[in-house]
């Protein structure tokens, strides 16, 4: 039963990432540049139950191969958050207003805000809109799937902060 889950949440975390956007039509929401994956690091999480947060690791990796890395904090500012031991892996297809997007430039750094909800018992599966962010014309796929091992319910008000991390 736990490897049929983890195959359907597998499955749906990639369709998020994967999500078919239009590569020359910005009417549509800009260019697909790349894919930004985040992982949780669940000995930070630190839950009030009516709110959470949670360091994050991403890695936004372009089309064309490159890579940016961010640093930040996820979680819930306002809702309901019972989560024990969880670790998330986040997906969201990045997009451009324009097809200039400089890889190592740190354009996507800001505050995303938006609505979560999520169930995991052993694998689960949430669901996120996240707005807000860059003023540097990058922004995330409005939607987005997430996968997640351990145990807890969430749902409210969700944010996602990421600060530009320079190659060394």
């Amino acid at each position: 039963m736990q490897t049929k889950l983890l195959i359907v949440t597998a499955a749906l975390s990639m369709a998020a990432a994967n999500v078919v956007i239009a590569q020359e039509d910005p009417a549509k929401g800009g260019f697909k540049i790349g894919v930004l994956t985040c992982q949780s690091d669940p000995s930070t999480q630190k839950n009030l139950i009516v709110s959470s947060s949670v360091k994050v690791d991403c890695e936004l990796k372009y089309n064309n191969g490159k890579a940016d890395h961010y640093t930040g904090e996820s979680g819930v500012a306002a809702g309901v958050d019972l989560n024990w031991k969880r670790t998330d892996v986040l997906k969201y297809a990045v997009l451009s207003a324009s097809q200039d997007a400089t890889p190592g430039a740190g354009g996507l750094a800001g505050k995303f805000m938006g609505g979560k909800g999520s169930v995991t018992l052993g694998y689960g599966a949430g669901a996120g809109v996240l707005v807000g962010g860059s003023d540097k014309n990058l922004t995330l796929q409005p939607l987005a799937l997430e996968g997640s091992k351990g145990l807890g319910v969430a749902a409210g008000v969700s944010f996602l902060t990421l600060q530009h991390k320079p190659a060394e």
